[in-house]
């Protein structure tokens, strides 16, 4: 099939429709020309409403769409796909939910982005203005007139120290004292409660353009939901569906089940067939090349070959002998159907109590409606199921449909593992580099340009073994992040994203302030502020030139 037709835009009856249509006509050699139009396929075409007339016209002439593109002289669903507008730099973001609603979801979140970016960049601008005014950040450099200020530090040096100009920019200029305007901690409040206030919009947006772009586009999911809890012996799809066809919709046993999907156990799967992998290579070499003597007995061999091929035959509605994982997608001729399913099945109630909502409050809620009907088992209601919307077919990682929690867990303690690890050596590598290569350095009082360059280079040092140990962070969260257990691919991504995210900000900030807990560290020359400064610079230069170059 054509890949493009895999996107969730189009319905499913492109399938059947273009099945005949590939992406190149192979009955010719292929031709330059092909790759070039290939290449400008890949970028994004507006498919979809073009693709809906040719539904129409073959609808009205009762043919398939294969038949009226080749008609309209389209030999290949390349060239149907090239013919199509791409589209334009000014198109509005809505107009992308054809490709799907994660193409709109990151262009509004690059522009929230950048709308929390400018409000801040102006809120830091009354407070720039007073560390410019006051301009008391000297006062740092002798320790002993305001060390009184500071409760449990025994760090403090005892003489002068040299303070550096990148602190200049900070609450460091309002001195030890602290500064008398109001307007710093008034710019502050106000960005903690803004930054707030935007990120609750953000999401409340979020959910309200997801809907309206799933509204746009017809999805396969939009006709199918995802049963748990079934028992591992339902593994006939006719029982499957005769239960939701009676049950799926309250009030109605003559719901329409197109097609349900059962999740096999993919752990004694790929166990059987590593064993039949196995046999078959000792049947072909059976026969030693020299003496032609037999070396295992053919006919066991043969014999065990041929249970197994049988018990992992899942034509026979049920004669296979692998499990069930307990997972089922159930696919409705009608989306109706589909929602009044998720209407009944759907909720905290429905998942945990096994009940409708019923009215009356809270406890009404939970307790008030009726109980939902159990998956039978030799004719008794055994199992309580767990209904909601299916993942798209693509977005499903089967080989972790039978994971057990115990396996999810220490997947999840190993991730966690070598992330703890990696930030543990960042955390030495630093306090080598910085603090400790800096014991019982003198300060130099003309301040040369010689002693300033060392000074820089050295604060260099800590900064790049951050943004190392950074890009390690992001290849084992990933790593580990593929190797977790996860149903989804959406998960999967989350879950790495959100390692990448918790782990890179402890790396970058909280181990940088453990090594400089008081104030006595933070505006001196190599100090936390110096130190910042110099890692924000790397890595605002060398992550992204990695990027660039993979």
């Amino acid at each position: 099939l054509p890949i493009s037709l895999l996107s969730p835009s189009f319905p499913p009856a492109a399938f059947r429709h273009l099945s005949a249509l590939g992406m190149v006509d192979t009955s010719r050699p292929l031709k330059l020309e092909d790759f070039q139009r290939w290449n400008r396929i890949s970028h994004t075409k507006k498919i979809q409403a073009k693709y809906g007339e040719l539904v129409k016209e073959a609808r009205s002439k009762r043919v398939l769409v294969s038949d009226v593109m080749k008609s309209r002289n389209f030999d290949s669903w390349a060239a149907f796909a090239d013919s199509c507008e791409q589209f334009p730099l000014s198109c509005g973001l809505m107009d992308l939910s054809e490709l799907g609603s994660g193409f709109v979801l990151y262009f509004y979140f690059l522009r929230f982005m950048l709308l929390v970016m400018l409000l801040f960049s102006v809120l830091q601008l009354p407070m720039l203005a007073v560390y410019t005014i006051e301009d008391k950040l000297d006062l740092w450099s002798y320790p002993e007139e305001w060390k009184h200020l500071v409760r449990g530090d025994d760090r403090l040096p005892k003489g002068p120290v040299a303070v550096s100009w990148l602190a200049r920019l900070s609450p460091g200029s309002l001195g030890p004292s602290g500064g008398n305007p109001i307007i710093v901690p008034i710019c502050y409040i106000i960005g903690f409660w803004l930054l707030a206030v935007l990120i609750v919009y953000q999401y409340v947006l979020t959910k309200q353009i997801e809907e309206e772009a799933d509204l746009e586009t017809t999805h396969p999911n939009d006709f199918a939901i995802l049963v748990e809890g079934l028992p591992g012996s339902a593994k006939e799809e006719n029982v499957i569906k005769e239960f939701f066809r009676k049950h799926a919709v309250e009030g109605r046993d003559d719901v329409e089940v197109v097609k349900v999907v059962i999740g096999w156990d993919i752990g004694e799967f790929d166990a059987k067939q590593k064993e039949l992998s196995k046999l078959r290579e000792q049947l072909r070499t059976s026969r030693s090349a020299e003496a032609g003597t037999v070396l295992v007995d053919q006919a066991k061999v043969q014999e065990r070959v041929q249970a197994l091929e049988k018990g992992m035959n899942l034509d026979g509605a049920g004669d296979g002998q692998l499990k069930s994982s307990g997972i089922a997608i159930v696919v409705f001729r009608k989306q109706a159907d589909q929602v009044k399913c998720l209407e009944r099945w759907d909720g905290f109630a429905q998942r945990w109590l096994n009940r409708k909502p019923g009215p009356g409050g809270p406890f009404g809620t939970c307790f008030g409606g009726a109980e939902l009907p159990k998956f039978e088992v030799g004719g008794r209601p055994t199992h309580m199921l767990q209904v909601r919307r299916a993942p798209n077919p693509t977005d499903i990682n089967w080989r972790d449909v039978q994971r057990t929690r115990a396996e999810y867990v220490w997947r999840k303690l190993l991730t966690v593992v070598a992330i703890i690890v990696l930030l543990v050596i960042s955390y030495f590598l630093v306090y080598l580099l910085s603090r400790k290569s800096r014991e019982g350095e003198k300060l130099d009082p003309e301040m040369s340009i010689k002693y300033m360059t060392s000074l820089t280079l050295r604060s260099l040092l800590p900064a790049t073994a951050i943004t190392v140990i950074n890009v390690l962070l992001m290849v084992a969260a990933r790593w580990f992040g593929e190797r977790e257990c996860h149903l989804t691919k959406t998960d999967e991504a989350a879950s790495i994203t959100y390692t990448m995210m918790i782990s890179m900000v402890l790396n970058a900030a909280v181990v940088l302030w453990q090594l400089s807990p008081g104030p006595g560290d933070w505006y001196k020359v190599n100090g936390l502020a110096h130190d910042m400064y110099a890692m924000i610079a790397m890595n605002f230069i060398f992550p992204p030139l990695m990027f660039m170059m993979d």
